[in-house]
């Protein structure tokens, strides 16, 4: 759409090129003054698009180790974003994704029964629905590179018990015979 202003003797012309239309086009101007006199002008106009917007979440790929007792932190930057979301390739593992001026910050927690590196999928949106993808990869290596020990949860001694019962086995025997 085009249009067009007179403003002492200068004739200014407005418009909007739809998305659709790359390329040149041509706008004719009709122009007449106090006396009738008509004249006409054709501006052409030539709509080059831009490269394509890209959004994107930086780094694409981070690798965090998680503390002893399961949880995680990580930052992305998504300028823009406003949403994201976490997704975790183990069910049991819960992660969470908020945005806050243009960071996402990605928590959560892992349950003592998984022991191995797992991958978080993040994903973001902007306010034009452009989408982004990072991963996240979490691991029990501690940052001085020693391997994470796992605790478990739950009622401890197990082992202790365990060993107590064979013993106890063990020395029964001795004791019944002591008696006859």
């Amino acid at each position: 759409s085009a249009d067009a202003q007179v403003s002492n003797g200068t004739i200014t012309v407005t418009g909007t090129v739809p998305a659709t239309v790359v390329g040149d086009y041509t706008v004719t101007v009709n122009a007449v003054n106090a006396s009738g006199d008509k004249a006409d002008a054709t501006l052409t106009v030539r709509f080059t698009p831009g490269s394509p917007a890209t959004f994107a979440i930086t780094p694409t790929t981070r690798t965090v180790s998680a503390d002893d007792d399961g949880t995680f932190t990580a930052t992305f930057t998504a300028t823009g974003a406003t949403s994201a979301d976490a997704t975790s390739t183990v069910s049991a593992v819960s992660a969470d994704a908020q945005v806050s001026n243009g960071t996402i910050t990605v928590t959560g927690t892992v349950p003592t029964t998984v022991t191995r590196d797992y991958t978080v999928t993040v994903n973001a949106v902007n306010a034009s629905g452009e989408s982004a993808t990072a991963t996240l990869t979490v691991s029990f290596t501690a940052s001085d590179g020693s391997v994470v020990t796992r605790r478990s949860s739950g009622g401890g001694g197990g082992c202790d018990a365990g060993f107590g019962a064979l013993a106890l086995l063990v020395a029964a025997p001795l004791f019944i015979r002591k008696r006859k």
